[in-house]
């Protein structure tokens, strides 16, 4: 845990968590250095949708939703909701 946390600030103490991260995991360097955050929740209808993501050493990031109880058929669906 503490070697986690001095790679966190040593190797990338510069690079910002995602704005909308509710949770921030350790660096890993699996195929080059990232991180995995949980974002925000959003309750439409019978839906929960969930946030998550990856985030990279340059500061990219990559998210993805998750839609939980009563979830629509297809992305295409959760996407319009």
């Amino acid at each position: 845990m503490a070697a986690e946390t001095i790679t966190d600030a040593v190797m990338f103490g510069d690079v910002e968590p995602p704005a909308d991260a509710v949770r921030v995991y350790g660096w890993q360097d699996d195929d080059g250095w990232h991180r995995e955050f949980e974002g925000t929740e959003h309750n439409v209808a019978a839906v929960t949708l969930r946030v998550a993501g990856r985030q990279y050493s340059d500061g990219r990031c990559w998210a993805w939703t998750r839609a939980q109880r009563g979830a629509p058929d297809g992305a295409d669906r959760t996407r319009r909701l």
